[in-house]
């Protein structure tokens, strides 16, 4: 998992911001990212803990170690989570109980899937993207061999799966898959003339056999 689902957190795995990395360099340590229970019970009390009981998370979804105390922690160098252990959300990512936040758990979702596409792709694209409205700005910079995002707010999904960049990849996969399904086409088509052909001439030279028209020279080229 790439990032943290919890609403306002921006700690990401590859893509670090200055202030997740001051927070790393002062724990001594990087921030660790802890996928969600598979025991039900257990999920359902992490999801109520962070306020996201109308999220359902990916297998790849994870919490950050910024959610849970060093008590939850098991004695060891792994910094392996507890059985019990239940994550927490700091004082300015609590949401008033009448806010309902399905609009940052649809866009998780979104973004779950886009960063999963993304690392499978094989290629670092690196993008520099400008709101022209001034509100909305991410840019991508390379700070010590890290790279670092830069965000004033939030990036509206569709905006992000329909940018020039997503398009462009899209396009190119799609002529890909078409150049590759053509060449398998025209393999297949090839494979089966040359199994008729040779077919057709194991007939022949066993007719030719069997009515002695080969001399002894004849059979042992062929």
């Amino acid at each position: 998992m790439s990032f943290c689902v919890v609403f306002k957190c921006k700690n990401r795995h590859n893509k670090k911001n200055m202030e997740q990395l001051k927070v790393e360099s002062a724990l001594n340590r990087k921030i660790s990212f802890h996928l969600f229970p598979k025991n039900m019970e257990r999920r359902k009390k992490w999801l109520q803990a962070l306020q996201l009981v109308k999220y359902e998370p990916l297998k790849s979804a994870a919490v950050c170690s910024a959610h849970f105390k060093d008590t939850d922690y098991e004695l060891n160098t792994n910094r392996k989570l507890k059985r019990d252990a239940v994550p927490h959300l700091l004082e300015a990512e609590i949401q008033p109980a009448i806010q309902i936040d399905s609009d940052h758990q649809n866009t998780t979702s979104i973004e779950e899937n886009i960063n999963n596409e993304a690392d499978k792709n094989k290629k670092t694209l690196k993008t520099d993207i400008k709101e022209d409205n001034g509100h909305n700005t991410m840019g991508i910079y390379s700070h010590n061999n890290t790279q670092i995002v830069h965000r004033s707010t939030s990036i509206s999904p569709d905006r992000i799966i329909n940018s020039p960049t997503k398009v462009k990849i899209r396009k190119m996969y799609i002529r890909e898959i078409k150049t590759l399904k053509r060449k398998l086409s025209v393999s297949r088509y090839e494979h089966k003339r040359t199994q008729k052909k040779l077919l057709t001439l194991k007939n022949v030279l066993k007719d030719v056999q069997k009515r002695n028209l080969l001399t002894a020279e004849d059979s042992d080229i062929l």
